[in-house]
């Protein structure tokens, strides 16, 4: 295996995280390259990020995905790992990606993501960030395009994790999850998907069991109860908004 073969880059998509950023930059202090996309802070994001950063891109109202993909068009190493600026890595984590990396183990790495609400991990879910780009394929979306990385090769599950810290507040929570919603509908939408009354009803509901019973945001009291139902809101909105659109076109078909 050759060196570059070996080596790794971080890209961090980042917008007015200058609470969280110095912590999620430290944690890659590591990688061979960290490149950070800030998509057009007014705090001091971009300040930071350039304490760290081999390169610092500076956008004007990029969405998370066109960030990341940004990003990975400055990669020149086999390997990536991409983390929003309000997460981080843990040495046990660190530790494993170095060693799976040098014995060429897999060419896409899961790992648990802890979401952390006021020093409490609310639940645990698995993310897939850490990949060799020369396997991966990455369809786009508006928000969150990890979920949508594709591997033509071994994946493997690995025990360190990223430390996911949420919000600090919950108007600044509700704030990000009716930015999300927005998208996810753009998104919708761009694949001809029709709104079905139903899904007001299912898909919240479905949300909010899995949240709050699977992930574990029961053992958390209130702030888990806030949690699972946030995200259960957030796709109520998401669907009437959907409705919205729908509304909209049905009256400028009416009016033409």
């Amino acid at each position: 295996m050759s060196e570059k073969s070996k080596k790794i880059t971080a890209v961090i998509p980042a917008l007015n995280e200058q609470d969280k950023i110095g912590k999620c930059l430290e944690s890659l202090t590591w990688c061979d390259m960290i490149i950070v996309v800030d998509s057009g802070s007014i705090d001091k994001t971009a300040e930071i990020a350039s304490y760290y950063a081999d390169l610092l891109i500076r956008g004007e109202g990029l969405l998370c995905s066109e960030a990341i993909y940004i990003g990975l068009d400055f990669v020149n190493t086999d390997w990536v790992i991409e983390l929003d600026a309000d997460e981080k890595i843990t040495d046990r984590l660190k530790k494993e990606i170095i060693d799976n990396i040098k014995n060429n183990t897999a060419d896409g790495f899961i790992a648990p993501r802890k979401n952390i609400v006021w020093n409490r991990v609310m639940e645990i879910n698995y993310a897939l960030r850490i990949f060799n780009r020369k396997k991966a394929s990455i369809n786009f979306v508006r928000q969150h395009p990890q979920s949508n990385i594709k591997i033509n090769g071994k994946v493997k599950r690995l025990k360190g994790c990223i430390e996911h810290y949420m919000f600090y507040d919950i108007e600044s929570q509700i704030s990000k999850l009716n930015r999300y919603s927005t998208n996810q509908v753009k998104d919708r939408t761009e694949k001809k998907e029709k709104f079905k009354l139903l899904n007001v009803f299912i898909r919240p509901s479905k949300v909010f069991m899995y949240h709050y019973f699977r992930c574990g945001c029961i053992k958390t009291g209130l702030l888990g109860l806030f949690r699972a139902s946030s995200i259960a809101f957030f796709r109520f909105v998401e669907e009437i908004k959907l409705w919205e659109l729908y509304q909209k076109e049905k009256m400028n078909k009416k009016n033409k």
